[in-house]
């Protein structure tokens, strides 16, 4: 976004604020949205949906939304000015099933035997945005849903994969791996939205952002 474009000057009469905790969402939005009067309060929703209910799609739309909602619900008393709220979940997905954080070396390395087997492995993310108007007391929301395709390399050694691991870069981390740093060693190829590996959908929040405003 560029930062004279008529959606960033509309943003100018809301509280921009980022539901989340993550360093690179926020510098996403900063440097690559030009969104830099940023206020940051993490959702404190227990992620813990039943993924066997959902499709991939559906499950990071409803935690986003879910995340979204915790902060409106805690915000809305308090504001003395309107403001658009920004949440959003990423995944990794490899044979149709959800990988998220790892928490373990050792279940990190059962994701890594995952994607050998089946190397096509998507990153799926929801953004929702949601106004809140304090003259009116309406709320409106708007969500996109974005897929980046990552190819995992068929000649990675055991010994690379153990390094990585060792290395612990990705072990809290959704998928097991940091594409923006030694995780890109990994993989072979790459195709949609680069951002969204990193921690945010740039096009997709443009798009939420734009029907919003």
């Amino acid at each position: 976004m560029v930062s004279n474009s008529l959606v960033h000057r509309k943003l100018q009469d809301y509280k921009f604020i980022l539901a989340s905790s993550s360093p690179r969402r926020l510098e996403i939005l900063k440097t690559n949205l030009h969104i830099h009067d940023v206020t940051v309060i993490p959702s404190e929703f227990d992620e813990g949906l039943d993924k066997s209910k959902y499709s991939p799609e559906q499950y990071v739309s409803e935690t986003a939304a879910l995340k979204g909602d915790d902060v409106l619900k805690k915000t809305i008393p308090t504001a003395d000015q309107s403001f658009i709220l920004l949440s959003s979940d990423t995944v990794i997905v490899c044979d149709g099933n959800i990988f998220e954080k790892p928490t373990t070396k050792e279940r990190q390395w059962e994701m890594f035997q995952a994607y050998r087997k089946h190397p096509d492995v998507n990153v799926i993310s929801a953004v929702r945005a949601i106004k809140y108007d304090t003259t009116t007391h309406k709320v409106s929301s708007s969500s996109q849903v974005a897929t980046t395709k990552l190819c995992f390399r068929a000649n990675v050694t055991d010994d690379l994969l153990q390094d990585y691991i060792d290395s612990e870069e990705g072990l809290l981390a959704a998928g097991g791996f940091k594409f923006q740093e030694s995780g890109c060693l990994l993989f072979s190829g790459i195709e949609g939205d680069y951002f969204n590996i990193v921690g945010l959908p740039v096009a997709a929040t443009y798009q939420v952002l734009s029907e919003l405003l």
